[in-house]
């Protein structure tokens, strides 16, 4: 309903992988079904759950929002009244991390893993399901 916070979710494919992404934290809904908070507020609750809702975010925050809905679908989640703050997380879920002994990488899966790769001393290490793994264990593991 108008007032209310909410969190703009996104489900997509990230490197051939399904993931849940936060785009947009908090964000306050103008309108629902063109109702705006002083219409609520005169005609008391609306019984439907709308499929047009306005929110009030940033025009970066609009954007990000019109590029992630080209490329997956969008949904709300509904934050509490008190829920005013936003998460320190990275705001990326993908389905293999939420299985029991995620976070270990099979050999098999490493390149497919990778999100990222640096030099440290001429040493490289690259950033597996968020943890940075140096490139020789990964060899030496397969």
């Amino acid at each position: 309903k108008p007032g209310s916070r909410v969190d703009v979710k996104w489900v997509g494919m990230i490197r051939g992988q399904r993931a849940i992404v936060s785009v947009v934290q908090n964000a306050k809904i103008l309108s629902a079904e063109m109702q705006t908070q002083n219409q609520m507020d005169q005609v008391g609750k609306v019984a439907t759950v709308p499929s047009t809702v306005t929110l009030l975010v940033t025009a970066y925050d609009a954007d990000k929002i019109l590029l992630y809905k080209s490329e997956g679908t969008l949904s709300l989640s509904l934050r509490g009244d008190n829920d005013l703050g936003k998460t320190d997380s990275s705001g990326v879920i993908t389905f293999p991390e939420t299985l029991p002994g995620a976070g270990i990488a099979s050999s098999d899966d490493v390149d497919t893993n990778v999100q990222g790769t640096m030099k440290i001393d001429g040493l490289e290490y690259k950033l597996v399901n968020n943890k940075w793994i140096p490139a020789s264990e990964l060899e030496r593991d397969r």
